[in-house]
């Protein structure tokens, strides 16, 4: 789910200039040891990497993904969490019984660490070093690029102070010397590299014992004192003189390189781009197939290669809202989509629980997932009550939080929570307009509205324009927008980050597609992270018309009884779907108390058309149709062992 409101790098940035630099390769030893010296990364790489089988290909395959969160403008953020998602099931337990798991926030931010430090290493002795305000600056931009993970900002040190006292802690304390790092250290068996594969192997064997021993001992020449102690290497004055007359010269030669040459593809294409040489759409540039891992392995998502045929929507766990208490299980779910991978978790509020408490309760047991709500109901918090929920809930989760926005229906807000219902959509654009307000915190918050007034009008006088004493994390957090009418859909394009359907199906996706395109015309712009999050029910079972009975009750609810008789919105939507006369037979049936016969009333065709059931084989098929849909993510609910089973089929 899309957390990151941090504007991508650019081409003014000091990260674009150095980090796709081609002598950025003269660091890999640098780079891969001291992330496998984490005794986490490590692990993982000893128990899930094929990396040692094919160095070559996977360091230049991995450089394309890995550089495009730097270098893809306004798709970064997608690269990113492309890259973040190969390492969903990077888990397990290492030689001394430790448990790991590669998006453990401390150990997903050590790998970004050593990529920034690498931007230091590669100026510092390959372009003629940095100045203090520089590297302070890569410091910042650093910041900024790992934001684009949407991980947790919490493990990220907050000045550059802070983390050179971070990475000398980690040099001196944490690193380990193991297995996985010597093996990167040993280029004594490594084959040629593609760009030599003319180079007869015969003459290979001769070369390599000097490229070995040439790296090695270049890559001890960057290596922190402690570093260089802990894996027991000497450095003397004259190794120190020697390799900084190396790096000069490296600094020199490269003057005379065209700078198109100087950079890797994947950062040459974003240079183009941002220069107007190629257009702002250009397809992103991919590794050339001599890089790719054997066909019978482009499945396995740890080679950073996307998987044919992998599910092209993410999954969210989405906990519902109570009924008549806690429902059983609900943490252990939570935890289990987390380590599943999935992207986000949901609570929601009827007239009972309400969904702040329940995501902060169960949601500090979490670590990566997006935190959201689906959905806070407007009517039960005044703007600046539900905008103070959203600052607290934001920092306490270290900038995962999404705000999940719904007018619900005339029966609820007048006769739960007393407010008036009419003119939903004008009081939603207030709504949002002052939250963003509030969380911006850029000035006092004053609204004068039809709905809203800020200050109060007509009271004792004495209000006055307030800041949030909270200072945000995050200037703007996402907000989404439940909506099913076709304007209020266009409003949540139109003013929100995203947009919340309750029932969705693909043959609806034209209707709503022009619905979204109306918003963003109106808005003036689409943006690339617009997030749709739709509830899909995903029923694992052999029988279809049994998986069809199990979710049958829950829409008969729905169409029957969530409203009024000439006002119920979920109705419509099936209406507007084909199954007007449907909708009309079923809630006729339930208004009449006749829920069975409701329920019966309900054709699996319809379940069918806003729900995955059946055979794991009839659901990856159909799962086609919803991949070609607006639909960004999927959100499925269960009990731990359904959503392993729903993971395990969508893949």
């Amino acid at each position: 789910m899309t957390q990151s409101s941090t504007e991508p790098l650019g081409p003014d940035s000091l990260t674009w200039r150095i980090f796709g630099d081609w002598r950025g390769l003269l660091i890999a030893l640098w780079a891969g040891s001291m992330q496998n010296m984490h005794p986490e990364l490590g692990a993982g790489v000893e128990q899930h990497s094929r990396f040692f089988d094919e160095r070559w290909q996977r360091l230049f395959r991995s450089l394309y993904p890995i550089g495009g969160v730097i270098y893809d403008g306004p798709r970064a953020h997608a690269t990113a969490l492309e890259v973040r998602g190969y390492h969903n099931t990077i888990k397990g337990v290492d030689a001394r019984g430790r448990r790991y798991h590669a998006l453990n926030p401390h150990t997903f931010y050590w790998a970004h660490a050593t990529f920034f430090v690498s931007t230091l290493v590669i100026a510092e002795h390959f372009m003629g070093g940095l100045t203090e305000a520089q590297r302070r600056q890569l410091f910042d931009e650093h910041r900024r690029w790992y934001r684009m993970y949407d991980m947790p900002m919490r493990s990220v040190p907050g000045t550059w102070e802070e983390f050179q006292e971070y990475w000398d802690h980690m040099c001196r304390e944490v690193l380990e010397d193991n297995k996985a790092t010597r093996d990167v250290l040993d280029l004594s068996r490594i084959d040629r590299p593609p760009f030599l594969s003319w180079l007869p192997r015969p003459a290979w064997a001769l070369v390599r014992p000097l490229v070995h021993r040439g790296f090695v001992w270049l890559t001890v020449g960057m290596y922190d004192q402690p570093v260089r102690d802990l894996l027991g290497y000497r450095w003397s004055r004259r190794d120190e003189r020697v390799h900084r007359l190396v790096g000069s010269a490296i600094a020199v030669a490269f003057r005379f390189v065209p700078w198109q040459r100087r950079y890797h593809p994947r950062a040459r294409a974003g240079w183009r781009r941002a220069l107007g040489m190629d257009p702002p759409d250009a397809p992103a540039v991919e590794t050339p197939d001599r890089n790719l891992p054997p066909e019978a392995e482009r499945s396995w998502s740890t080679h950073y290669v996307r998987p044919e045929g992998e599910c092209d929507v993410k999954l969210g766990y989405h906990i519902g809202y109570w009924s008549s208490g806690p429902p059983e299980g609900a943490l252990e779910a939570i935890t289990t989509a987390e380590e599943l991978g999935f992207d986000s978790v949901w609570t929601a509020e009827g007239y009972g629980s309400d969904a702040l408490t329940p995501l902060a309760w169960w949601g500090a047991a979490t670590e990566r997932v997006t935190l959201g709500t689906n959905i806070i109901q407007m009517s039960a918090r005044t703007p600046t009550a539900t905008a103070m929920a959203a600052l607290t809930l934001d920092h306490l989760s270290g900038g995962r939080f999404v705000l999940g926005l719904g007018a619900s229906g005339p029966q609820v807000v007048e006769g739960w929570y007393g407010q008036p219902y009419p003119k939903p959509l004008a009081r939603t654009r207030e709504y949002v307009e002052i939250v963003r307000r509030v969380v911006a915190r850029q000035e006092p918050v004053v609204h004068d509205g039809r709905h809203y007034q800020l200050p109060l009008q007509g009271g004792t006088g004495l209000g006055k324009p307030l800041k949030s004493t909270v200072h945000p994390l995050r200037p703007r957090i996402p907000i989404h927008l439940a909506a099913e009418g076709p304007k209020n859909v266009a409003l949540s394009a139109e003013i929100c980050d995203g947009w919340l359907p309750l029932f969705f199906s693909p043959k609806s996706d034209d209707f709503y597609r022009a619905a979204l395109e109306d918003g963003f015309a109106a808005r003036g712009e689409t943006p690339e992270d617009f997030e749709v999050a739709a509830s899909v029910p995903v029923i694992v079972h052999d029988d279809v018309e049994q998986a069809a009975a199990m979710i049958k009750p829950s829409l008969a609810l729905y169409i029957g009884g969530m409203g009024a008789k000439d006002v119920n919105f979920h109705h419509d939507v099936f209406a507007r779907m084909g199954y007007a006369e449907v909708a009309d037979t079923v809630q006729d049936l339930y208004l009449a108390g006749r829920k069975d016969e409701a329920t019966a009333a309900i054709p699996t065709s319809l379940v069918e058309d806003i729900a995955l059931i059946g055979p794991p084989a009839k659901i990856r098929d159909e799962l086609a149709l919803w991949e070609k849909t607006v639909v960004t993510t999927l959100l499925v609910r269960g009990d731990a062992a359904t959503l392993r089973r729903v993971a395990d089929v969508l893949g």
